[in-house]
């Protein structure tokens, strides 16, 4: 992963969707790949960002009709030397998997799943491609952002979520701007702003490189050394510090969608330290954890609702406790919201059962030991806790901040936290969406693709001969360990060496071709008990267990 501290807390008010803008160019190239010849194409591009800052200034529409004309033409000269999607070509020459990228509010990260022997050509490439991109194929990418717009104005989560920062997070970015930007800023763009921000952002102090997998972390450290140190080593950007939000606009309202009806509602909660976001995550956990929370049993298994959940959202300027109530046939939205809220409260008056935090703790070690078996979730732990400014050294207490919560604590966390004047509720209905306008795509002439051309850097740095992973195949005769069990019953397995994990699986040789009337059995399992148990026991038995 690359990782950068910035996303769309930071875009400018009058430039929302520009950090996500700047995602998407990084994939375009740079002066030496993505192009057949750069100067040649460079007179074209500077044509293109002056019209876009005309483009951007003019109001007059019949105006701003022929200036798009002539970025659309320009555009057309300047792709005839590009190179569309070079980048993505050299990672697929590489074997590289899962080439992605995201931006969110506090960050944007590029992903790849790189064969351990193609690590330091991948080096070379990211150092390239971070170094001094170019914006070439833009108002074509614009297309793909449009789309991806017009896809969130389709949504009726993406409305709802909306609604919900911007009454939780009123007056700061969080709730005033979104990641995707508005369909004004998008329909404006400016590739002079898109160069400003990546400028200030994207410096040696404001990013890390977070790897994890096969490989010799003396001798890579040596090629990143050599590579990423031709970069200016400036520092991180102050950050921009916004006053303490006091004010909400609205106590509640509502979004139209053609999906089912249900409630979201939520809680600011602090997230500047450890501790605090522990005390929420808990909280959650006590209320909703698939198994044993309050409203896992009380709601979920008896069938009050169709469903009620929570996740907590952290960022580094604030967080929010949000949860999510599906009503039943002929129960309303607001039904829902009173069970859920009868259930915060009697967190707040102490009604639980304080061996639960307990089983909560060894819960969150689990997750976080299954996590650490995966070299994405490592990375991504790792990618959090430098986006929110902790170390890892900090980081590594969470447990222990998990472990010094006790119950009244936890009591009075609730009740200064989880209060009717601070929330925020968006009621989703079902129906017509009048006020839904989508951005309209202007017409854009099809652009030269240069199909099978190759730069010249790519032929010097993606074809690199490298020495082949030698393959592990598993061998079931040697690497399982077989027996039977007091009942007769085959049992294979393999012993864990790397942490203390283990997993059980149940292989019955039948399924829903042997009976259709299988996989609606296998369905109610989760809901049905034992002679001895009820469904409820087995759930807290398997959540203490942390099974």
């Amino acid at each position: 992963m690359v990782v950068v501290r910035t996303g769309s807390r930071n875009d400018p008010s009058d430039n929302t969707g520009l950090a996500h803008y700047l995602e998407h160019m990084l994939f375009k190239g740079t002066s030496n790949y993505g192009t057949k010849n750069y100067k040649f194409e460079k007179q074209y591009l500077e044509q293109i960002e002056t019209l876009f800052e005309l483009y951007k200034n003019t109001s007059d529409s019949a105006l701003r009709k022929f200036i798009y004309s002539r970025i659309d033409s320009i555009s057309y000269m300047a792709s005839q030397t590009a190179i569309a999607n070079e980048y993505d070509k050299m990672m697929q020459i590489m074997g590289v998997e899962g080439v992605n990228a995201y931006t969110s509010n506090d960050e944007t990260v590029y992903i790849n799943n790189i064969p351990s022997n193609q690590i330091y050509k991948w080096l070379e490439i990211e150092a390239e491609r971070f170094r001094n991109p170019v914006f070439r194929l833009f108002h074509t990418e614009l297309e793909a952002v449009y789309e991806e717009k017009n896809r969130s104005l389709d949504s009726d989560d993406s409305k709802a979520f909306e609604k919900l920062f911007y009454g939780l997070f009123y007056g700061h970015p969080y709730g005033m701007q979104t990641t995707i930007g508005t369909s004004e800023h998008l329909k404006t763009p400016s590739l002079k702003a898109i160069e400003t921000y990546y400028r200030k952002y994207y410096v040696p102090g404001n990013m890390a490189m977070i790897l994890s997998g096969d490989f010799d972390p003396d001798s890579l450290i040596q090629v990143i050394d050599s590579e990423f140190s031709k970069w200016i080593n400036l520092p991180k950007p102050k950050e921009i510090v916004y006053p303490e939000l006091t004010k909400k606009p609205f106590k509640s309202t509502e979004v139209v969608g053609p999906n089912p009806a249900y409630v979201m509602f939520g809680y600011p909660v602090p997230s500047g330290r450890v501790v605090e976001g522990a005390y929420a995550e808990v909280m959650n956990s006590l209320l909703y954890n698939g198994k044993a929370g309050l409203m896992d049993k009380n709601l979920n298994l008896s069938q009050k609702v169709q469903s009620a959940s929570g996740f907590v959202y952290l960022m580094n300027d604030a967080g929010s406790h949000i949860f999510i109530g599906v009503p039943r046939e002929n129960q309303s939205p607001e039904e829902v919201q009173t069970l859920m809220l009868a259930e915060i409260e009697k967190i707040k008056k102490g009604e639980f059962d304080e061996k639960l935090l307990q089983a909560i703790v060894d819960n969150y070690e689990l997750q976080l030991m299954r996590s650490y078996q995966d070299n994405f979730s490592r990375c991504g732990t790792l990618a959090d806790a430098f986006i929110r400014g902790y170390s890892w050294k900090d980081y590594q207490v969470i447990s222990n901040a998990y472990k010094s919560i006790k119950k009244d604590a936890l009591i009075a966390y609730a009740n200064k936290w989880y209060v009717e004047d601070q929330m925020i509720t968006v009621f989703k209905r079902e129906g017509h969406d009048s006020s839904l306008v989508k951005i309209a795509k202007p017409a854009i002439t099809p652009i030269e693709l240069n199909k099978g051309k190759e730069s010249k850097w790519l032929k010097e740095h993606a074809y690199k001969n490298v020495e082949p992973i030698a393959p592990n195949f598993v061998n079931f005769e040697r690497d399982l360990q077989r027996t039977k069990t007091t009942s007769g019953l085959d049992l294979f397995y393999v012993e864990n060496k790397d942490n203390q994990l283990f997993s059980l699986y149940y292989v019955l040789e039948m399924g829903s071709y042997n009976d259709l009337k299988t996989a609606f059995a296998i369905e109610l399992l989760p809901y049905l008990g034992t002679d001895k148990f009820t469904v409820e026991e087995i759930n807290n038995q398997f959540y203490t267990l942390a099974a």
